[in-house]
């Protein structure tokens, strides 16, 4: 199993990642992302048990990592989301392109493809394991993701959009 300090480094790294990817850095998506790991972690911590090598935790056995994750998570997502959304609209200007549209859908493909692939290689690695089988199908992950990326999506560009408007 692989140590804190890799979990740790890997997370500065995405951070610093979406910083250089968004230009400045965009707390309010952090925010969000932190916001629903602090709820999703907290309130179905019976749902899934996790390795004591994503020590410490914050309470029982919910991993100060994974809640940083969700955070990590939304604001790499929501970055390239903002950088692909502002190319495309250039590149195809010719098109009748909903930029808000266009946005949204970044957002759940972008959160989706971070987040179901790092729950299935770390799931499938021993580092939390479910309680209830149906949660770890693809189909519950998957569902499970659009609707974490349209909640973080929501309230990470709300936080966003009040943080920077004054």
């Amino acid at each position: 199993m692989l140590t804190p300090a890799f979990f740790w480094g890997t997370t500065l790294v995405l951070l610093l990642a979406a910083r250089w990817i968004g230009g400045k850095w965009k707390w309010g998506y952090l925010v969000g992302g932190l916001c629903f790991g602090l709820y999703n972690e907290f309130l179905f911590e019976f749902c899934w048990d996790y390795s004591p090598a994503l020590k410490p935790f914050i309470w029982r056995d919910v991993p100060l990592v994974v809640v940083v994750g969700w955070g990590v998570i939304g604001i790499l997502a929501l970055s390239i989301s903002d950088r692909l959304q502002s190319w495309i609209v250039r590149r195809f200007s010719r098109f009748d392109i909903h930029p808000v549209v266009l946005l949204l859908l970044l957002d759940v493909l972008l959160y989706l493809s971070i987040g179901v692939s790092q729950e299935i290689m770390l799931s499938e690695k021993g580092y939390w394991k479910y309680n209830f089988p149906i949660q770890g199908t693809r189909v519950c992950q998957l569902l499970g993701y659009v609707g974490v990326a349209l909640q973080v999506s929501s309230l990470g560009r709300r936080i966003e959009q009040v943080r920077t408007s004054s």
